[in-house]
């Protein structure tokens, strides 16, 4: 038998980036007989990941931003960056009130299998196994206003806060069933197997926003 954990606890490089993994496995194998072995075999991860990325950040990617840029207004608002497009102008979020995009994934991982193998002849035995895996996932993203462009100097529609709310979720199954037979002719020897084998697979995916 066997049992192991892990973890994992890890600051990003920017504001607002996280990530929590936690992990866990057991093994057990067992001569139950003379004749007769089976094992179990059993792993679960859970992760959380927040990150305030929005796959839109352009020429204002923190690592490319002038270090000299203000962040925020003598009034507390933040600065907002001028940015041309096509001849018209856009106020864009600085980095760091992207920064305040909230995304969060909370990923959870199953999987397990179990066995079983008789020995009815000592030339010939059987086995069966059974495995399951099951992957989830649900995420959230928060962009505030703070973080959208303004572009009422382009006569664009007013930006608004938005929210969304996703769920994943697969699961797979397999049986399999099997016997082997070895048959010894003097120096030789002949090795037979045949088998059954099922799997089946389902997922299942909601998203609001």
């Amino acid at each position: 038998y066997g049992f192991s954990f892990n973890s994992m606890n890890q600051e990003g490089l920017y504001i607002n980036d996280h990530l929590n993994r936690y992990g866990a496995r057991m093994t057990v194998d067992a001569n139950l007989s003379d004749r007769l072995k089976s094992g179990v075999t059993m792993g679960y991860t859970f992760s959380k990941r927040k990150d305030a990325s929005n796959g839109a950040e352009g020429d204002l990617k923190p690592w490319i931003v002038r270090p000299d840029l203000a962040v925020r207004e003598e009034n507390g608002d933040f600065v907002r960056v001028p940015m041309e497009y096509y001849g018209m102008t856009m106020l864009e979020a600085n980095p760091v009130a992207k920064r305040k995009i909230q995304n969060v994934q909370d990923a959870y991982q199953f999987m397990g299998s179990a066995y079983a193998e008789y020995r009815l002849l000592d030339n010939l035995k059987i086995r069966g196994d059974i495995n399951i895996g099951s992957f989830q996932n649900k995420g959230s993203a928060f962009t505030p206003l703070v973080a959208l462009a303004d572009q009422s100097l382009m006569g664009g529609v007013e930006s608004k806060s938005s929210r969304d709310v996703s769920h994943y979720n697969t699961t797979s199954t397999s049986i399999n069933f099997r016997a082997d037979y070895n048959l010894d002719i003097k120096d030789h020897r002949l090795s037979f197997m045949v088998g059954y084998g099922w799997d089946r697979t389902f997922s299942t995916y909601d998203a609001t926003g």
